[in-house]
């Protein structure tokens, strides 16, 4: 039976920080198996707990809260969109090309995100990952996870 601390007799901050990668894994998002590369990362031990980390630790906090609370403008993100299918043009499949027409905000903590196009079946979760990294590019959103909605022409609102 394995217990969920066990000791371990290590020499320095760095086998402590690779044995911690190695045994210690972060849980999946979503379907597709992503990890949690957004998250912040604060390397902090329970002997070296001084007031200046105890301070640093509630001042990330503070930063990821309002990163997932962070509202941004529709034409904002249509120019972020603008921009980033100038740099790579969205997916065909059998000649039919994915249209995005705009995105919009529609929640906050986490910032949920809805993209309007043509046809769902063509936006690829390749370019869904390439858009959500231009968006976390621009307004930052470190920390906290982005829901992403995909709604075609037609579909009924039920988010």
């Amino acid at each position: 039976m394995r217990r969920f601390y066990q000791p371990v007799d290590l020499r320095s901050r760095q086998e402590m920080a690779q044995y911690l990668t190695t045994h210690f894994r972060y849980p999946t998002l979503n379907s597709w198996n992503r990890s949690t590369s957004y998250a912040c990362n604060l390397k902090i031990t329970h002997l070296g707990l001084s007031p200046e980390v105890v301070d640093k630790l509630f001042d990330m906090i503070d930063y990821v809260a309002n990163q997932a609370a962070f509202r941004v403008t529709t034409g904002m993100l249509n120019t972020v969109l603008a921009d980033a299918q100038t740099r790579v043009q969205p997916p065909t499949d059998k000649g039919r090309r994915l249209k995005i027409y705009y995105i919009t905000q529609v929640g906050v903590k986490p910032p949920h995100f809805v993209f309007f196009c043509n046809d769902s079946r063509l936006f690829h979760f390749s370019y869904q990952r390439y858009l959500e990294n231009q968006i976390r590019a621009v307004f930052g959103l470190t920390g906290t996870p982005i829901k992403i909605t995909i709604r075609q022409k037609g579909d009924k609102e039920d988010m």
